[in-house]
């Protein structure tokens, strides 16, 4: 799977705790093409052909390696705003599109959690379809937007009164994973992103 930039991981998790180590109610993950973006593409990576992509579902998964899940069993869901801060991109060949949202609240959305080891986030350990390997058939809150915007994430669902087991979820996590089902246009020409995928 692909990893934000060094930058970008520690900006998120330097915003999930208040400076007094309390949960932050105001997370802020900003992900950019580059974060997503591959020359060589593959299942979980955007390739470089692939324009102007647009979120579906989206969903939130907190490495916890063995410790059993216990956001989905409890029904989870991180309160969050898209949209916000940063303008949206849509890379397209021979261009980024930009724009800022018409609406300064961002676009509300309450994206699903769930938790386990690394190697669980899309499938079991049979190989079959499991957690975010399965969306409902309806769009999400917010489908439509470009994953590469700013997120804000309201992680008080880790405070108490949560249970032990879903705030432990928080402080054990080794890692979160941004996951989202987008709708894919592929093209003969790639995007166009400085550094990452060839410019036209």
């Amino acid at each position: 799977m692909p990893s934000g930039s060094p930058a970008t991981q520690k900006a998120f998790w330097d915003s999930v705790f208040t400076a007094t180590g309390a949960i932050s109610d105001s997370a802020v993950l900003t992900l950019s093409p580059a974060d997503i973006y591959s020359r060589p593409g593959g299942a979980s990576r955007l390739a470089c052909m692939d324009l102007a992509p647009v979120v579906r579902h989206a969903g939130f998964y907190f490495d916890s390696g063995s410790t059993p899940p216990a956001l989905g069993p409890a029904g989870v869901e991180i309160v969050t705003t898209a949209a916000i801060t940063s303008p949206v991109a849509f890379p397209l060949s021979g261009s980024l599109f930009s724009f800022s949202s018409t609406d300064p609240l961002g676009i509300p959305m309450r994206v699903r959690a769930l938790n386990g080891n690394t190697g669980s986030v899309i499938v079991d350990a049979s190989g079959n379809p499991a957690n975010f390997g399965i969306w409902p058939q309806d769009l999400d809150a917010g489908a439509g937007i470009s994953p590469f915007t700013s997120f804000r994430l309201n992680m008080q669902v880790f405070a108490p009164p949560a249970s032990m087991d879903i705030q432990k979820v928080l402080t054990n996590a080794t890692a979160m994973f941004a996951v989202f089902e987008v709708e894919r246009r592929t093209a003969n020409v790639d995007a166009w992103l400085p550094g990452v995928c060839a410019s036209n």
